[in-house]
């Protein structure tokens, strides 16, 4: 679990200084003791049909998608894939 929490925090470093603050201040104010996180592909939308509404949000702490595009002033964008944008997001 130690080395999960090492690798998000270089992961979050990496991305945003900020990002690793926010986390480390949501996580000692929290009263959740675990973490469940999902990968959400985006390809998942056009060949199985499983749209993001469709996860079990009830039992999920976290959404991993790696196909977005965080821009330089903090926003994020939507990779396009097969020549479309996902247009229905988390």
């Amino acid at each position: 679990m130690a080395a999960l929490v090492i690798a998000i925090q270089s992961m979050l470093s990496a991305a945003e200084p900020n990002a690793l603050q926010l986390y480390q201040r949501e996580s000692s104010q929290s009263d959740v003791k675990y973490a469940n996180m999902v990968y959400f592909v985006n390809w998942g939308i056009y060949e199985r049909d499983f749209q993001p509404q469709d996860l079990p949000t009830s039992s999920i702490t976290h959404v991993l998608y790696a196909f977005m595009n965080v821009q330089e002033d903090g926003t994020v964008r939507y990779i396009r894939r097969f020549g479309k944008t996902l247009r229905r997001g988390l």
